[in-house]
């Protein structure tokens, strides 16, 4: 038979281990491997905050950021440790867990559907070039994938053999999961759903040992549970950005109450990751398809194995289907795009098997067996879609890669060199170096939010820092407009309790018109379908501009301004070149050296009237045009507060 001899040939010839062989030496080389004219590897805002906590750790300091587990930067301090306090070593580290967690996607495959079509799938992630930029960020995504794919595997296998220590294991595998990332939590019902799939496997043993896992999980989290009550936390913390405050939710997300968001994860949530997922990845049809049939002839054939698919995959749709509402880095979801893999490469071998029997004569076209038919077509609909998708889009891409080759983005190189890339790039990294060869140790350095921890990184801790939101940074204290006018409610976390209290009294001091707005901005992305960009409408009090002006000129102290920063106003940066001279000025970064002496010159009747930048009244004509409901909520705001736009 044509296509099994294929499949003997391709595949025979390894056993079980040799197909990890494989995958593993293959991850090891894609390390060596760079883009040419990009950075080996990237740094987020988060990815800052872990390698900060790593920092701690490898000091012998508590974590301070409570409100995501501790198991990424745990591993960042090991990787300081043994190669030193650099980026390059957590780079290394976070991609031992890429190849980990492949690993543990292998060996799911392979209890699922057996290790041929799990080595496919795994070939197919490690070959994908979208995959292999994520795998470069500095980023915790692919340690709790693997967490929770080794977990899911290790239950099946314990749901199979009734053996008590696989269940602990289990257990103790979704509970490190939990402490890298509250998203493990979605996973906790999943030895129910497995109970529930698989009626006939119910028993008391089976019971016991799900109580087993459960107990497993609290044993892994009570130090840091004993350990958050300790720092004036709460077990809460462990539910991190999930946090149930509603009452909060327009003002992060948008949402007024949780019908409304589920509801619009069903609809607007799945077009959206499919269209998202579409301009990524050329196989998504056939991915999304894939998928689909699985499900539903899973349960129409009842087959176990497509089942035992489900109730790892079902789990994590809520979190799927979220992307296509907030598009919050394609990193979040790499798990189900795993998965999407898998049951592609299930797929190719069905499909395999059904060319097999139609040459066989097993099945013949027009004949009685309709369902076998339909399945055929379904399966070879499969790989027309993203053909067609692929020669209408990619034939000029390819044409241009080959004469640009050595400029464009498929350009590589090999070695263990890493060039930094995201807050940790060359620009950044040249200008903290030139403030701990220039600047005093122990002055006031004021870097904003954004690039924070590498300016902290390479000045090795050993200035006064500011920049946490809510407080005086290289800009002051400053509102985003529609939580002033929700009024959020006081949070758990502590940093939002605080920004909270904050807005409350800057809506009490408007309210009484003891004070007055005096510049309003937007950032670079508001013009987004994702509101927590169309929030990023930004406004300073007159108190608050005037306590900055006071407190940056109050003793000599370095003010860092970015190019690409998030938040700009054209009347910080009026006072800036007036009470200050630039010391540093290099690739989009300034640094000003404040003299308190020329605070008495600046004119303050500039605070006197409103300073709206260039760019936001056009953002705000775009937002009356495409989302006048949010356009009239602010309107009203601002015109209680004597503010008329008149677009």
């Amino acid at each position: 038979m044509l296509s099994e001899n294929i499949l003997k040939k391709l595949f025979g010839r390894y056993g079980n281990h040799g197909f990890l062989i494989i995958i593993v030496l293959m991850v090891l080389i894609s390390m060596l491997v760079h883009p040419s004219n990009y950075s080996s590897t990237s740094v987020t805002m988060n990815g800052s905050e872990y390698l900060e906590q790593a920092y701690k750790i490898y000091n012998g300091e508590s974590p301070s950021w409570l409100w995501r587990g501790p198991m990424y930067s745990i591993l960042l301090a090991i990787s300081f440790f043994i190669g030193g306090v650099t980026v390059q070593s957590a780079h290394w580290m976070t991609e031992l867990i890429f190849l980990f967690s492949v690993c543990s996607f292998y060996y799911l495959g392979k209890i699922i559907y057996g290790s041929k079509i799990s080595f496919l799938a795994s070939l197919l992630i490690i070959l994908s070039f979208k995959i292999f930029a994520i795998r470069r960020d500095i980023s915790l995504e692919f340690l709790y994938t693997g967490f929770i794919f080794l977990s899911c595997a290790i239950f099946f296998r314990a749901y199979k053999s009734n053996r008590k220590s696989f269940f602990v294991f289990s257990g103790l595998l979704l509970g490190l999961g939990i402490l890298t990332k509250e998203i493990s939590l979605f996973y906790l019902p999943f030895p129910i759903l497995v109970t529930l799939l698989f009626i006939n496997g119910r028993s008391k043993d089976v019971l016991k040992g799900v109580i087993l896992h459960y107990l497993s999980i609290l044993l892994i989290l009570l130090p840091w549970v004993v350990f958050l009550y300790s720092q004036n936390e709460t077990v809460t913390a462990l539910l991190g950005g999930m946090r149930p405050e509603w009452s909060n939710a327009q003002s992060t997300i948008g949402y007024l109450n949780i019908i409304t968001l589920i509801s619009d994860l069903l609809f607007k949530g799945s077009i959206g990751t499919y269209n998202s997922l579409n301009k990524l990845f050329w196989l998504t049809p056939a991915l999304i398809i894939s998928t689909l049939f699985i499900f539903i002839f899973g349960f129409i054939r009842n087959n176990k194995n497509d089942k035992m698919f489900i109730s790892v995959f079902v789990l994590f749709i809520p979190w799927t289907l979220s992307y296509g509402l907030w598009d919050d880095g394609l990193r979040h979801i790499v798990l189900s795009i795993m998965l999407f893999h898998l049951a592609f490469a299930r797929i190719i071998f069905l499909i395999l098997i059904l060319i097999n029997r139609l040459i066989s004569h097993e099945i013949r076209l027009f004949s009685s067996k309709k369902t076998n038919l339909l399945l055929t077509l379904l399966v070879t609909s499969i790989f027309i879609i993203p053909i067609i998708s692929f020669n209408q889009n990619s034939k000029k891409t390819f044409s241009s890669i080959i004469k640009n080759y050595k400029n464009s983005k498929y350009a590589i190189r090999f070695g263990t060199d890493i060039t930094l890339g995201g807050r940790f790039s060359k620009e950044i990294t040249d200008s903290a170096i030139w403030i701990k060869n220039n600047i005093p140790k122990g002055s006031v350095i004021r870097t904003g939010g954004m690039f924070h921890f590498p300016i902290k990184f390479y000045t090795n801790f050993n200035y006064q820092y500011r920049y946490i939101r809510g407080d005086i940074t290289n800009v002051p204290k400053y509102y985003f407009l529609p939580d002033l006018i929700s009024n959020p409610s006081s949070m758990t976390n502590s940093n939002s309790k605080q920004y909270s209290e904050f807005v409350f009294d800057a809506i009490q001091s408007l309210h009484r018109q003891e004070d007055r707005i005096v510049c309003i901005t937007t950032t670079k992305k508001f013009r987004s379908h994702h509101f927590r960009y169309r929030k990023q409408i930004i406004l300073i009090l007159e108190s608050d501009l005037k306590l900055f002006l006071e407190e940056i000129t109050s003793k000599k102290q370095w003010i860092m301004r970015f190019d690409s920063q998030k938040v700009f106003f054209p009347l910080v940066d009026d006072i800036l070149n007036n009470i200050s001279n630039i010391v540093y000025n290099k690739n989009g970064v300034k640094i000003y050296e404040t003299v308190p002496e020329k605070y008495n010159q600046y004119d303050f009747t500039r605070f006197d009237r409103l300073h709206i930048s260039p760019w936001t009244t056009d953002d705000f004509s775009w937002l009356n045009k495409h989302y006048n409901n949010e356009y009239l909520k602010i309107d009203k705001f601002l015109s209680e507060n004597n503010i008329h736009l008149n677009l």
